[in-house]
């Protein structure tokens, strides 16, 4: 019989395939014998009649009835492609601290071990920007490097993972075999909108796949009795405000028509811990985190801080937000009541989890070797994946508020029209704006933090610094259009900022020299390092240093010099510039720039990004004329955030 992975390879080979395949090229890419392609071929087709038809021209197949059979196998763990393979050798020698032979990955990915060699090299090209690297050494696969690049690779194949694989109330639903998350997310709406309440779409997304979640772990678990305190429970009773308590208490009871299951009043009230922080009425008590301790127990609060704190030592990934710890205290207070209990949770279908965000679920079983640490319980695979879909849903939502404009929306006595305009905006930015609030007015105690953009029906106190635009009720195609120039216009901003802030990081306004006109290269270090010195950004021998490099090798580039000490042991990370109209001599080139560079090892990445783009745009003559003529450090820095 032929390998079900090698089936499987060339059902996905042949699915991405836009014309006929010959048989020499599918035997080239599953590094088989044409007979092989053959037989294997003729194997598939006795399992799926017709999938796969041949001519003298070589194999198409039906893509309908392909990608069917490898929805149906898509648990499998053999990946599909280079990328998927080059996360694999990723995840497990940086996070699983494997050491694979090459005969042992290759038998892992079901490829070659001369094609594995193949893109390994790949890989070691691409981690190069890193500064790791792949060594093959008696045939073992390693990556080396510093702890800070494996992290940041591992930080970004994450979101990546999340940019390629959204998470939304469709996806989630496969989750669910109980519970429909749209007539959830409905009943909410209606009750929030009926009392005037407003939660913005993140937020939503998350009450309604916590009460989704209470209600399937309870509908299906009768057995799982409360094991709180009298007093633990009043206090939850008590943390929202009267109106928060009214709207919980009709979302139970419209539930509670719905799904007859054995879940209590308390039970929704802790499932509406987020809404307690985040909706938005004149009369809101909010949680605070330093309040979890009095409710939950300092053993929930020490095993929170813990996790935080591994997590980030670990993979450079911040957990640290206020609404998400509030939030995962809660759950890992029924996590340990399940656990000690013996109480499974089975029923749901986690496993999509696993397959379609495996570094987040990787980050999931780093939390529960915490768990275990501390409380000596094993967690099962659906406890991990239950802690991946929180970790999933906070980096989405870090994400998108990082991409997006955060937007308030002000529409004085309508309140319910504020909430159509809202929903309407939303559709309409969906990819560029974060409508976070809907207001009536914005009084003296209003929270306007993180607030970017404020969209009004009337006039608004022009004290208020935060861009706003006044809007009609009804949105105009004039609106809409007005809308998106200024959505662009506060990105660009966003974006030149970040630039802008990167850049001054290492430029000072005391380390820039222009029209000095120089004698030559020893005039301009001994200059520029007796400015570095004197304010103390150096230390005393880094004249010498720079020297004993010069000695070596002078740093002159063409019309560019870039002197540096051999080694990173700096004091602080600068870039000394100077500006000479008049080219100086400098070893065998006449320069026009000069960057003396001080650098900290930990900031070599940051460095790395800003030289990278500052060598680059000197590269054109257009632009260099225009450094040229510069006079102060404003117009020096104005410059570069403007050129990037």
């Amino acid at each position: 019989m032929a390998n079900l992975d090698k089936k499987l390879q060339t059902i996905s080979y042949l699915n991405n395939q836009t014309d006929w395949t010959t048989t020499t090229t599918l035997a080239d890419h599953l590094e088989i014998s044409v007979r092989s392609v053959k037989y294997c071929i003729s194997e598939i087709n006795k399992e799926y009649p017709k999938l796969i038809i041949s001519s003298n021209k070589g194999y198409k197949i039906d893509k309908e009835q392909a990608s069917t059979i490898l929805n149906v196998h898509s648990n499998s763990n053999i990946p599909r492609n280079y990328e998927e393979r080059k996360r694999m050798i990723i995840i497990s020698i940086l996070l699983e601290k494997q050491r694979p032979t090459i005969s042992e990955l290759s038998e892992r990915l079901c490829i070659s071990p001369v094609t594995l060699q193949n893109e390994l090299s790949k890989i070691r090209t691409e981690i190069s920007k890193y500064h790791l690297n792949v060594h093959t050494r008696n045939d073992i696969v390693s990556i080396t490097g510093l702890s800070k690049d494996k992290r940041k690779i591992i930080l970004d194949l994450i979101n990546s993972e999340i940019q390629n694989s959204y998470l939304s109330l469709d996806r989630v639903q496969l989750i669910f075999t109980t519970v429909d998350l749209t007539k959830i997310e409905k009943l909410v709406t209606g009750i929030l909108t009926e009392n005037e309440y407003f939660l913005d779409s993140y937020s939503l997304f998350n009450y309604v796949l916590h009460i989704a979640l209470t209600i399937e772990l309870r509908g299906n678990r009768q057995d799982m009795k409360d094991v709180r305190t009298p007093i633990e429970q009043e206090a939850l009773m008590e943390l929202g405000s009267p109106h928060v308590q009214k709207i919980v208490n009709e979302i139970y009871l419209k539930l509670k028509e719905i799904y007859n299951t054995d879940y209590s009043l308390l039970d929704i009230y802790q499932a509406s811990v987020l809404m307690m922080t985040r909706v938005v009425s004149n009369n809101v008590t909010s949680i605070r985190y330093n309040q979890i301790e009095s409710i939950l127990g300092k053993d929930i609060s020490d095993l929170i801080e813990k996790i935080v704190t591994s997590v980030d030592n670990t993979y450079c990934v911040n957990l640290r937000n206020e609404n998400f710890l509030i939030r995962f205290a809660f759950h890992l207070k029924n996590l340990l009541v399940r656990l000690e209990h013996h109480i499974s949770i089975n029923n749901l279908q986690f496993s999509g989890i696993k397959n379609d965000y495996p570094l987040i679920y990787a980050i999931s079983v780093h939390i529960s070797n915490v768990i275990y640490e501390c409380s000596g319980y094993v967690l099962p695979e659906d406890e991990i994946a239950y802690i991946a879909l929180h970790v999933g849903v906070l980096m989405d939502e870090n994400k998108a508020l990082h991409d997006k404009v955060n937007a308030i929306i002000i529409c004085p006595n309508y309140y319910s029209l504020g909430q159509k305009i809202s929903k309407k905006l939303s559709g309409i930015y969906s990819e560029n704006l974060l409508i976070s609030n809907v207001l009536t007015s914005i009084r003296s105690d209003t929270d306007l933090c993180g607030v970017e953009l404020i969209l009004s029906t009337e006039p608004i106190d022009t004290s208020i610094s935060i861009r706003h635009y006044i809007l009609n009720p009804f949105v105009t195609e004039t609106d809409i259009r007005n809308i998106f120039t200024i959505i662009d216009d506060i990105k660009n901003n966003k974006i030149k900022n970040v630039i802008r802030d990167k850049i001054m990081y290492f430029f000072h306004e005391d380390l820039f020299f222009t029209d000095k006109k120089f004698k030559n290269d020893v005039d301009a270090i001994e200059t520029m390092c007796d400015v570095m010195i004197s304010h103390q950004y150096v230390d005393a021998s880094y004249k010498d240093e720079i020297y004993a490099h010069e000695k070596i090798s002078p740093s002159s580039y063409g019309n560019i010099a870039i002197p540096h000490p051999l080694n990173n042991k700096a004091k602080s990370s600068v870039i000394a510039v100077s500006l000479n109209p008049e080219p100086i001599s400098w070893g065998i080139n006449q320069v026009n720039l000069v960057f003396m560079l001080s650098l900290k090892e930990e900031d070599r990445d940051l460095f790395s990004d800003i030289f990278e783009f500052i060598t680059q745009i000197l590269k054109d003559e257009h632009i260099f004329k225009k450094v040229m003529n510069i006079k102060t450090f404003d117009e020096f820095i104005n410059s570069l955030v403007s050129f990037y």
